[in-house]
């Protein structure tokens, strides 16, 4: 079935649901759908059970597949409501409307449903930036290689259609982007008591996430138990799935961009390479940013090494291993177990940091995207970048991922990794939210800034657990780093660093 960007809808079946809406007292009716296996074809009838029975154990039957098709939550929606919810996807699709009602985009959140979209956008990396724009991604669950690319708990067989949300296809407005603060967290942070603040949100945040939490994966570099932040705790709600089973890998959604953290792949976990590409590429990651050293490839206490899931693009040697002496032998591509292919393009070395670009092939569609690789060097584990230039650097590092964020080349999404993923990849996507913010001269004091960066982070928690924004140093690097940042914008410097 062609899509129109609501649920799985033809427009033959929008005619159906007009049809009935028309029906005197629609409103008492509830939306049905069958399927001959080829085409679903809508009705309605008038529920015999009460509505508390109803939502229970005795769904109406067909009204489960119905809502499913137009990507609803609730299997009691009725013919009218069907009719609204299209008439405001028509009104706030772009780009033919310029006014958008409010009012049609609540109806919209509240009614639809975002869990069951497992379409990766089509475009590649390449291609127009507002077609990508006007995508919202918001799926969870993955496709490996050789799975289905409907969702496991989906409830119906993909031959009904994609069950694409509208989230997918028009940019709504984002009204909830951090998390409030509670009255202990905002009294510390007056007091300038920023680790006092961490530590409290912290515990206020492994207090929350308790029975929330995954408790097992397809693969996973640390232990995912509650009890303390050093098992580093992932909540379900925004975890990632690659055909039913967990990654260590959360989507963080905050008020200037998007994030996938996700932890560095392991070698023992031969499926750990494979999955990250599976993640960016369904996420719709157009860069994934690297802040592990070269070191930290062979730490086995950590973990274990990490899996080389890129190709390097240097001279092998006739066992495999990089060295550079051996003409002819160069690493340039990996295939994984899951048949993606990564192939090495080119390399831009800067001050600090490297940017590297690849191709990689999506074997469920044939197409190629170019995904980069931004890889900071300079940052140890639990730790910050070095005193002597680490916010120089660091700045720089930043800037450059700005730049691809408001560039042509970005899909809209940015994945982010250390080791654990929590801790530098905390750090650093607070300060870019926060530079970005401080660019646009969001902050009329030190106070709304410091309140912005501690909802950054409680948001960040929300998303991605309690090891967001892992360690005291990481908390002061945080606050030193905006502070500086802002007061050269107050004092009319340029704090745009030339990358």
């Amino acid at each position: 079935m062609s899509s129109n960007g609501l649920g799985s809808l033809t427009p033959s079946q929008i005619n159906q649901i007009n049809q009935l809406a028309s029906i005197e007292n629609s409103e008492e009716y509830v939306l049905v759908a069958q399927s001959n296996g080829k085409e679903v074809k809508f009705n309605s009838i008038k529920p015999r059970l009460n509505s508390s029975e109803a939502n229970k154990e005795k769904p109406v039957e067909g009204s489960d597949l119905a809502v499913k098709t137009l990507g609803l939550k609730d299997r009691k929606v009725s013919p009218a409501l069907a009719k609204r919810l299209i008439e405001a996807y028509k009104k706030v699709s772009p780009p033919d409307v310029i006014f958008v009602d409010k009012n049609d985009v609540h109806l919209l959140m509240n009614h639809v449903d975002d869990s069951n979209s497992t379409q990766p956008p089509d475009e590649d990396a390449t291609s127009s930036v507002d077609s990508v724009r006007n995508r919202r991604s918001s799926a969870n669950t993955l496709h490996s290689g050789w799975g289905s690319t409907t969702s496991l708990d989906s409830g119906y067989n993909s031959v009904y259609g994609s069950t694409e949300s509208l989230y997918d296809d028009v940019e709504l407005p984002r009204e909830i982007t951090t998390s409030p603060l509670s009255e202990k967290v905002t009294e510390l942070i007056n007091k300038e008591n920023y680790i006092g603040a961490h530590i409290q949100m912290r515990d206020e945040s492994l207090a929350a996430i308790k029975g929330k939490h995954i408790t097992n994966g397809r693969w996973s570099r640390f232990g995912f138990s509650d009890k303390t932040v050093g098992n580093v705790p992932l909540p379900k709600k925004t975890a990632l799935t690659i055909d039913g089973n967990h990654i260590p890998a959360n989507n963080i959604e905050l008020t200037n961009a998007r994030y996938v953290a996700i932890q560095a792949p392991r070698t023992k976990a031969q499926m750990s390479g494979g999955d990250i590409w599976r993640a960016a590429l369904d996420s719709g990651c157009s860069v994934i940013c690297d802040l592990t050293r070269d070191n930290e490839k062979f730490e086995v206490n950590k973990g274990g090494p990490i899996a080389s899931y890129y190709p390097t693009g240097e001279k092998l040697e006739d066992d495999g291993k990089v060295n550079g002496k051996v003409d002819g032998k160069v690493d340039r591509e990996i295939v994984f177990d899951n048949g993606i292919k990564v192939r090495y393009k080119a390399k831009q070395q800067e001050d600090g940091y490297s940017k590297i670009k690849y191709a990689v092939t999506d074997p469920l569609t044939g197409k190629t995207r170019v995904i980069r690789r931004y890889h900071y060097t300079g940052w140890p584990d639990h730790g910050v970048p070095n005193e002597t230039n680490g916010q120089d650097s660091l700045l720089r590092f930043v800037e450059a991922l700005r730049t691809h964020q408001v560039g042509k080349d970005y899909s809209g999404n940015t994945m982010v990794h250390c080791m654990a993923g929590v801790g530098r990849t905390g750090t650093l996507i607070v300060l870019n939210e926060i530079y970005r913010d401080i660019l646009s001269g969001k902050y009329q004091n030190k106070k709304e800034l410091d309140q912005a960066v501690f909802k950054t982070i409680q948001q960040g928690r929300k998303d991605r657990g309690p090891a967001f924004v892992q360690s005291a140093d990481q908390i002061k690097f945080i606050m030193n780093t905006v502070h500086t940042w802002q007061d050269q914008r107050d004092l009319g410097e340029n704090i745009i660093p030339r990358i």
